[in-house]
Order: structure tokens, then sequence, then C-alpha cells
């Protein structure tokens, strides 16, 4: 979970698995519609890949 001080690094962490492992495969990538707390529009909410 991205929270507390890793609040909004979501999708920073998603590119650097993806950069890391040659065989993850991108899954859904959810973003917040519109501000919501600390999150403002268009940072990551949730999201998957698999590494196979």
């Amino acid at each position: 979970m991205y929270c507390g001080p890793a609040q909004n690094r979501a999708a920073e962490a998603l590119d650097f698995y993806a950069a890391t492992f040659d065989d993850a495969a991108p899954g859904s990538v959810v973003t917040y519609p519109e501000p919501t707390g600390p999150a403002p529009a268009g940072a990551v909410m949730f999201s998957d890949f698999s590494i196979s």
C-alpha cells in the first residue's frame, strides 16, 4: 500500500517493477477521477501486473 510517506508514488513503483522484471505484464491501472484526500486527480488508486 502506498500511503503515508509513500502516498501518490504507486505509478513510480509500477514503472520501477516493469523496468526491473523483463517479463512483467501490465494489468489494470485505475486512477482517481477527482482529488480525494491527499491523492490528486489522475493518481493511481490501484493496479496490478503479473511476473512470470
